[in-house]
């Protein structure tokens, strides 16, 4: 073991690990991780994923698919998270495995780009739920001020420490899939009216002409982060 190898653990046990708050339990953080990696993505890209895919079994392999990737690499971050609990997630496991430079890059991608990306569209299909649970009408001013007062709150809870934003999402989970839930309790035992007509979904798939590689490489993308979350929990 190298001198430098030996400094680092020991500060990291004295300095590091050692002074790290455990401030989020099993069951928040098994919530926190359900809540990010089961978002906003699953409720707008299905019929992308259905029109890329080209039929309705391709579509549902491309599910699969990407389910499986998604849990291999969830379970190989909470290996290394394990083995190495320090904060940087991302950062401190490439960072150790292909130096300082990778690192950066992917952490100046990722905070620079990527997260207010996620976060902008995050807050836009917040606000196009908001304005069609009340029934409005379409307003693209109405929806940059309503995204910008969620994110806004958002942060203002993120501030207040790990565990209060921990317990945010805890609420917003179990809201979410309590109202999942109750739709599909309703639809399976609520019978429609006879002579009711159910229009169709204005985003409907209209499937591609043939199943393709490239469709279902595509289509994969947007499965991908729909099931984006998953390594959320080992930056806290």
């Amino acid at each position: 073991m190298s001198e430098a190898t030996s400094r680092e653990r020991g500060a990291g046990a004295t300095g590091g690990e050692g002074l790290m708050r455990r401030d989020v339990g099993v069951l928040l953080a098994t919530l926190v991780v359900v809540n990010a990696t089961i978002g906003s993505g699953i409720f707008k890209t299905p019929s992308k994923v259905a029109r890329l895919a080209g039929s309705l079994d391709a579509s549902l392999g491309v599910w699969i698919a990407g389910g499986v990737i998604a849990l291999c690499g969830a379970l190989t971050l909470a290996e290394l998270a394990a083995s190495m609990p320090r904060t940087g997630g991302l950062y401190e496991f490439l960072r150790r495995a292909f130096g300082p430079r990778v690192a950066f890059l992917i952490g100046w991608t990722k905070l620079v780009l990527l997260i207010p990306s996620a976060v902008g569209s995050f807050g836009r299909l917040a606000a196009e739920a908001f304005g069609a649970a009340l029934d409005l009408a379409p307003s693209t001013a109405r929806d940059a001020i309503v995204s910008s007062l969620f994110v806004i709150g958002s942060c203002a809870v993120n501030l207040l420490g790990v565990r209060q934003n921990a317990k945010q999402q805890a609420v917003i989970t179990a809201a979410k899939y309590a109202g999942v839930l109750a739709l599909g309790v309703l639809g399976v035992f609520v019978p429609v009216a006879a002579g009711t007509v159910i229009a169709p979904p204005v985003d409907a798939p209209a499937f591609a002409a043939t199943v393709t590689w490239t469709g279902c490489f595509a289509a994969l993308v947007s499965v991908m982060w729909a099931y984006d979350g998953w390594a959320a929990l080992a930056s806290l």
